[in-house]
């Protein structure tokens, strides 16, 4: 492949042929025509979306987003390959160029490392079972990773940002038609019907073993408006090509109903106010009291069980749908060294409170939580001008890790989340602009 474009556009003629292709499969979704292959179609584009894009941002799409999706089609096409290796291999690929000639990742390692002596550690006084096993394997390989995609994200002057956003709204449809062509699925019955997706997975799951959820739609969904609002200059959201891709990842947010990604928009949204230095305190503010005017008309209002669900629910474990009443009975047994690496499992399956800091004191107790926040968020915190890193492409670095946090709060584990901390010690050692 080649670099076909190094501007942070929309503008080729490629792109807009993506997102024309983008508007096709939204509209179908509604308007379903038999015979169709969704899935197909959907990863044509997302091939030529990767097409479309330079040599580092091709890299970091594939080493940071393309993984899950990748995996979900090998496994419903049966293909024996193991997605997060082959992306992460051929992300490096992609990024061999700028790796030999301007990454310096020395100081980075270090604090990984020692992050990795922690994560050791725990291992050998926890279960050590195949979870655990799969658990360290995959953070040493991810994190080490990762730290050289965020470095690219933050320093590379070629990231495009909306291309990247382009690329997570097919992330969502592919997913979406993933499971239509895969499992039985029904179609929304009308234009306004938010709950036929969520509800399709809640009586699936029931009798088939799905590798997707609503959440694998509205995460990428909310990651991709969160890139689209990290733009230095606000005045380009209002542009056509823009325009025309930030309205299909809100449709696609809301037909995932991941409360997470819905109500994390909202709070990508206030981030990204606050962090604007050129705008005033008083139009902050009343900007802050508009967004949290509009959020409660549109969650009082929006016809959706699941945000009917949250809105209703009386305990946070209701309102989040999480049960965290196993990671509660290991933290007063097991407070000061948790359960070892692994150690939320029981019996050797992928297991985890949804949760990275209760995962934390689960499995690394309070002596190994305390050293990673020490070594992780303590930098970030004392160095506050970090949170409005500009990249040198220019846009806002917190608004995407932002996203990710909110994903590693309620939904992931430590092999997900630790793209979470290796953002966040890249961030913290990168100087602003």
């Amino acid at each position: 492949m080649t670099d076909l474009n190094t501007t942070n556009t929309l503008s080729n003629p490629l792109n807009r042929w993506i997102t024309y292709g983008i508007w096709l499969m939204i509209t179908l979704i509604y308007i379903p025509i038999p015979a169709v292959p969704g899935t197909l179609i959907t990863f044509t584009l997302f091939i030529l979306s990767l097409y479309s894009m330079n040599n580092e941002t091709r890299g970091f799409a594939l080493m940071c987003f393309a993984a899950p999706v990748l995996g979900a089609l090998f496994f419903v096409l049966h293909i024996p390959l193991t997605a997060y290796f082959i992306c992460l291999f051929l992300g490096l690929v992609f990024l061999r160029n700028y790796i030999k000639s301007s990454l310096n990742i020395n100081e980075e390692f270090i604090y990984f490392g020692l992050l990795v002596i922690i994560f050791l550690i725990a291992y050998l006084y926890g279960p050590q079972h195949s979870y655990s096993n799969f658990k360290l394997i995959y953070i040493i390989s991810i994190g080490f990773c990762s730290i050289i995609y965020w470095k690219v994200y933050c320093q590379s002057p070629k990231l495009q940002s909306l291309v990247l956003a382009q690329f997570l709204c097919l992330i969502s449809l592919l997913f979406i038609y993933i499971a239509f062509d895969f499992y039985p699925f029904k179609h929304p019955a009308h234009i306004f019907d938010l709950d036929f997706f969520r509800s399709s997975f809640s009586f699936i799951k029931k009798s088939t073993d799905m590798v997707l959820t609503y959440h694998s739609v509205g995460i990428p969904a909310m990651m991709g408006i969160a890139l689209i609002l990290s733009s230095f200059e606000l005045s380009k959201l209002r542009k056509r090509n823009v325009v025309t891709l930030l309205l299909p990842l809100i449709i696609l947010l809301l037909i995932a109903q991941a409360r997470q990604a819905i109500f994390g928009t909202f709070i990508i949204l206030f981030i990204r106010l606050i962090i604007d230095t050129r705008i005033s305190l008083d139009k902050k503010i009343w900007f802050s009291v508009i967004l949290a005017f509009a959020s409660l008309l549109i969650l009082t209002n929006l016809k959706s069980k699941a945000i009917e669900g949250s809105m209703n629910a009386t305990t946070l474990s209701q309102s989040l749908n999480r049960d965290y009443d196993n990671a509660f009975k290991i933290l007063e047994t097991d407070f000061i060294l948790g359960k070892g690496l692994g150690g939320f499992s029981t019996n050797g399956a992928r297991a985890y409170p949804h949760n990275l800091f209760l995962e934390l004191f689960c499995e690394l107790g309070m002596v190994g939580t305390l050293l990673i926040v020490m070594i992780v968020f303590v930098p970030l915190v004392v160095k506050p001008d970090r949170f409005r890193l500009l990249t040198i492409s220019n846009f806002y670095a917190l608004p995407l890790i932002v996203a990710i946090f909110i994903r590693s709060m309620m939904s992931s584990d430590l092999i997900d989340s630790i793209t979470l901390i290796t953002a966040i010690i890249v961030i913290s050692k990168t100087q602003t602009n």
